[in-house]
């Protein structure tokens, strides 16, 4: 038997045989706000690292 031809689904939570259209769209939302949510987190990381680095701070003093 051909790997292909077992019953082995490598993405359980894609699997439409055994969750079913609408089961696999919800996960397909979840996974895509999961990445949206992620994307969000590193621009506000991207912006707020070049305000923390050393060099950026303005000197006190003389």
């Amino acid at each position: 038997m051909a790997p292909l031809a077992s019953d082995w689904y490598p993405y359980p939570f894609a699997d439409v045989h055994a969750l079913g259209y609408l089961r696999v769209l919800i996960n397909a939302v979840w996974i895509g706000l999961l990445f949206v949510g992620i994307a969000a987190g590193m621009a506000w990381i991207d912006k707020i690292l070049p305000q923390l680095s050393p060099g950026s701070r303005p000197h006190v003093g003389a």
